[in-house]
């Protein structure tokens, strides 16, 4: 009787155990928010927020306005004269990027629009917003061997040329205030700053990336990014201390799209998820669950601590507010990509690897430019050992790279081809 009693209350306790790791783990998961779409149109989509939180889109149809985080949209312009191009909300003002290259300002919340009195020639290549000036900083778009130049102002309708003439080497120059100076980065791999509202400019960093910096960014806690222009990201650089001194941070998840600095953070949005780093905590963590149909734009955050996200197809919303520190992310140790045999080559080039387990692999070559010419491996691999043969037949000489993708993770190295 007492056996049997014992033995009733142990599978109990035991299937009560069993229930709390189920919940435990549940509420882990529940953790993680997901992106969810708002209701527009499907399009393109440009954004930007105002410091009363208004929140502004753009697509091929119109300007639509929201005031509740993202929930309703209101049609408050029917043109299509910006596109998706890029807008940003000053004070009292909004400015973009017209579909004929050029700027335009709008002093009534989007409702009827005006063409930007300035002297600037140049179509516009980038435009930015800096919560620490008030500051609208827009930059010419750059052609290969070419000036550009640098405009700043307050209310879109006063513009001062801050620096004009700059050889950025077929890189669009970037510019961001800061809390105290000005900067701005080209293809020639530097990043230059002023200390007197732009009338001369010193190199603060050099030689950081294998084709440069081309864009830099300034975090609400006063961090400066610098991202390099190579295709993988693997020399994003970060500054506490206004440019003094600048220090690596690692290589985000494999995919395409570049970090974005979003209010104390840099984020990537990624098919295997969303994830986030700072200054004090240099490790890529997962904050939002995977979503494979998600293409990235734009990002910000909302008041109540949410991501708003302008895509390719519309605009999503994370269904809560990231929660700190969830699933840090690592560059998986269960891969090893070899040097290339022989490197030089002149021909052919065997490229071999190793997978510890088994998952969908791809194996992509790229040309110095960063464009992908060829893909080797794209699909399910069992763990072990490969090689794969590259045949560069009728590739001209060069520097080419090869980057091997396994999940949210990626190596590379580069090979040499003498014709």
């Amino acid at each position: 009787m007492l056996r049997n009693i014992f033995l009733a209350l142990r599978s109990t306790i035991l299937i009560f155990s069993a229930l709390a790791i189920i919940v435990g783990a549940s509420n882990v998961f529940a953790q993680i928010p997901h992106w969810e779409k708002m209701p527009l149109p499907h399009a393109e989509y440009s954004l930007t927020q105002s410091r009363d939180g208004h929140i502004y889109t753009s697509n091929g149809s119109g300007i639509w306005l929201s005031t509740d985080s993202g929930s309703r949209w209101t049609q408050i312009e029917t043109s299509s004269f910006i596109g998706g191009n890029p807008m940003v909300a000053g004070e009292n003002v909004l400015v973009a990027v017209g579909n004929d290259g050029f700027l335009h300002f709008s002093a009534d919340q989007g409702a009827s629009w005006s063409s930007c009195p300035h002297n600037f020639t140049a179509q516009i290549g980038t435009l930015s917003y800096n919560n620490f000036t008030g500051g609208i900083m827009a930059t010419g778009l750059d052609q290969p061997g070419t000036s550009t130049g640098l405009i700043r102002s307050t209310n879109g309708q006063g513009w001062t040329t801050l620096v004009s003439g700059l050889v950025t080497s077929g890189c669009e120059a970037n510019i961001d205030l800061g809390q105290a100076y000005y900067f701005y980065t080209g293809g020639d791999g530097s990043i230059m700053r002023s200390t007197d509202g732009g009338t001369s400019w010193k190199s603060v960093a050099s030689g950081f990336g294998f084709d440069g910096q081309y864009k830099i960014s300034t975090a609400d806690d006063g961090t400066i990014y610098s991202l390099t222009n190579d295709l993988f990201f693997s020399s994003n650089l970060f500054s506490t201390d206004n440019g003094d001194h600048w220090t690596k941070f690692p290589q985000p998840p494999a995919g395409d799209e570049s970090p974005m600095t979003v209010g104390n953070y840099q984020y990537v949005v990624r098919p295997s998820g969303t994830y986030r780093l700072n200054a004090t905590d240099t490790v890529w963590r997962l904050c939002v669950a995977a979503d494979s149909a998600v293409v990235p734009d734009e990002l910000l955050v909302l008041p109540d601590g949410r991501l708003l996200l302008a895509a390719d197809d519309g605009v999503y919303r994370t269904s809560d507010v990231p929660v700190e520190g969830v699933a840090p992310f690592e560059h998986a140790s269960s891969m090893t990509l070899e040097q290339n045999y022989p490197n030089p080559f002149s021909a052919t080039t065997a490229i071999r690897f190793d997978l510890t387990e088994s998952s969908v692999v791809t194996l992509n070559i790229y040309n110095a430019m960063g464009t992908k010419i060829r893909t080797l491996i794209s699909g399910y691999r069992a763990a072990g050992s490969y090689a794969e043969t590259f045949d560069a037949t009728g590739l001209p000489s060069g520097i080419y790279t090869y980057r091997l993708t396994f999940g949210p993770s990626s190596l590379m190295r580069q090979m040499i081809l003498l014709q």
